[in-house]
């Protein structure tokens, strides 16, 4: 059962954004390249309820400087999550976190994806297993503060979208969850075997799916979690780079570099 302040603050966000979206297509008309900096790392305001997750928000994108909507919608997820720590990182951030924690293996076939998106799908898993804590889309938001929804001993927390199926917007856990080094494996393995040519399959929500039921996860419901897209317009997410959206990859080839060259030949992670 969903409590209902849940429901009710998830329906606010939705009934803000739709209401907010008229400004933001007409202020990036008349201000086309007006862009508001996200910051990098914002500290918990206090310390709130114990969790057995650490208390971390993690968010990344090819760029820091966004447009209003995804500003408005980092800060509101700042304003339900002030009790945990909230970091963000654009992808060269992410790519040196991958390459200075996660060297041989991991990083070759990290470093071999030309798809932003699918390197965020390993980025997420690995940030969570070194330090913890909650994954959340930058499109995405919180339908309620994370200590409402969370449990105090719970280890992972992973949601369905309104199809019932696992989605990997909102992944919580808590640090050193070997499930999430078993998804790397097999993301990696996906890789290296260019398996798929959708970055869906290859990097993206299948491969939990896949291994939901070997690992034992239970997914919940997203509704009074996070919902996906309700307070950003998605033309604006890649707005400075058009071909950024992860479904422009058509091929196996658009995904994964063929003529990479792995830097330390041999390694293992």
């Amino acid at each position: 059962m969903i409590p209902a302040a849940n429901l009710l603050l998830h329906a606010a966000t939705k009934l803000i954004g739709n209401a907010l979206s008229p400004a933001h297509r007409l202020y990036h008309r008349l201000y086309p390249s007006k862009r508001f900096q996200l910051p990098e790392h914002m500290p918990a305001a206090f310390d709130g309820r114990a969790l057995a997750i650490e208390k971390n928000v993690w968010q990344r994108n090819y760029t820091g400087r966004v447009t209003s909507d995804f500003a408005i919608n980092f800060h509101v997820n700042r304003l339900f999550s002030r009790d945990f720590n909230h970091h963000f990182m654009t992808d060269q951030q992410a790519d040196k976190f991958i390459n200075d924690n996660f060297p041989g293996r991991i990083s070759d076939a990290y470093n071999s994806l030309k798809n932003g998106a699918a390197r965020a799908d390993i980025w997420r898993l690995l940030v969570l297993h070194k330090y913890g804590g909650i994954y959340l889309d930058i499109d995405a938001t919180f339908s309620a503060p994370p200590s409402w929804f969370l449990g105090h001993d719970e280890q992972e927390v992973l949601i369905t979208d309104r199809s019932g199926k696992i989605t990997n917007y909102f992944l919580a856990s808590r640090a050193g969850n070997e499930k999430l080094m078993a998804l790397v494996e097999k993301i990696v393995t996906n890789i290296e075997e260019r398996a798929f040519d959708r970055v869906f399959e290859l990097t993206g929500p299948a491969v939990i799916r896949e291994l939901s039921d070997t690992l034992a996860f239970k997914p919940r419901l997203f509704r009074g979690i996070a919902s996906h897209g309700q307070m950003t317009l998605k033309q604006h997410q890649y707005i400075d780079q058009p071909k950024g959206h992860w479904s422009q990859a058509k091929t196996v080839d658009d995904i994964v570099d063929v003529n990479f060259v792995p830097q330390k030949p041999g390694a293992v992670y």
